[in-house]
């Protein structure tokens, strides 16, 4: 048995014990100006959240405030931002030096590739985030402070989690900019606030949902893998693969073909959520869902509610009935309650099992 003897030993110990000692915790616009959109128990649960992490980071609006209203467990350190801007080509001469003028403004007449991005002379950036929620800012300009933040994250191959928001605007600038830094980071959508439905995962993340037939399902795993070949998370362990879907079966995409679905949410053009419905033979317009599992890698980060928002909402806009499979002792707890909340938000007609 190994012994701590000394202070650095405990801890680096503690440390490990951490549910997320690989990554960093990033909270963007949680303040009291956005208090119609942040309840009182959303902050309670993030507070509760940040204890999961060694280190978590804050980064706050300042066109109304010096200074975040908050202090979260764990925090490192707070930095301020900017909202974001229009970059036109009026501004270049005002941003960069005269040999690189020509080249963006070149790039300025079209539409950029997101995160596009480009160094100023006074050492922060302009990068292009794309259209946000009801035509708002398309660009972002990351300050110097922000900027090395970002860099010492890429340097450290350190990973980060995202939260706070608002979905679709503000917490995109620095989703897409850290990106751009070349720093590995996701969304936990359980703790992401929208000013739009107040709900915390939102439209803004439906181009993440992706429905596949059968054969088109098989084509993408079959594909996927290093070197274009069958992807192992989608093999069974006893032909060498990893299985990272617990009730996924070969036969899922072999039975049937003309009547299934495979439901996904991709993150980072990985499924992290796979949903499996078949249609009923019995009812007209019904279908039964099978399964609703997440990789273990990437469990605790929403992606189930998320994926079963999408969802929801994919049968009340094909005007289709919901049937549920019998549900693991896991999924009565977790699933039963989310999906009878969704079934009232979308009013689609919904046919529950009440035992696992």
């Amino acid at each position: 048995m190994n012994m701590i003897t000394t202070i650095n030993e405990f801890k680096t110990s503690k440390a490990k014990k951490k549910k997320y000692a690989a990554y960093d915790l990033i909270i963007v616009d949680v303040q009291k100006q956005y208090k119609d959109y942040i309840s009182d128990q959303f902050l309670i649960d993030l507070n509760t959240y940040c204890n999961e992490f060694n280190r978590v980071f804050q980064i706050y609006d300042t066109n109304k405030k010096n200074s975040p209203d908050y202090i979260f467990n764990n925090q490192t350190k707070a930095y301020g931002k900017q909202y974001g801007d229009k970059l036109s080509i009026d501004d270049v001469p005002g941003y960069f030096p005269l040999n690189m003028q020509d080249t963006i403004k070149k790039i300025l007449t079209d539409i950029p590739d997101e995160g596009q991005m480009f160094e100023t002379m006074y050492n922060d950036y302009w990068v292009y985030v794309g259209a946000q929620h009801d035509g708002g800012h398309e660009w972002f300009l990351c300050n110097k402070e922000l900027a090395n933040l970002f860099k010492s994250f890429a340097k450290q191959q350190r990973k980060i989690m995202l939260v706070g928001g608002a979905g679709g605007e503000c917490i995109k600038d620095i989703y897409v900019t850290l990106k751009t830094f070349g720093v590995s980071v996701e969304y936990n959508f359980e703790h992401v606030y929208s000013k739009h439905d107040k709900q915390k995962i939102n439209e803004s993340y439906t181009n993440n949902f992706k429905i596949y037939t059968a054969d088109e399902f098989y084509k993408y795993i079959s594909t996927n893998g290093p070197d274009g070949e069958f992807d192992p998370r989608f093999l069974l362990k006893n032909d060498g693969g990893k299985k990272a879907f617990k009730y996924y079966q070969y036969s899922d995409y072999q039975q049937n073909k003309d009547s299934v679905f495979f439901m996904s949410l991709i993150v980072d053009n990985i499924i992290v959520a796979l949903a499996h419905i078949q249609k009923s033979p019995y009812q007209e317009n019904t279908y039964w869902l099978s399964y609703l599992c997440v990789d273990p890698i990437y469990e605790g980060k929403g992606y189930a509610s998320q994926l079963a928002e999408n969802i929801f909402q994919w049968f009340k806009n094909n005007n289709m009935s919901f049937e549920t499979s019998r549900y693991t002792e896991d999924g009565f707890i977790k699933l039963k309650p989310l999906f009878n909340r969704l079934a009232a938000k979308y009013n689609v007609s919904f046919i529950d099992k009440e035992k696992f």
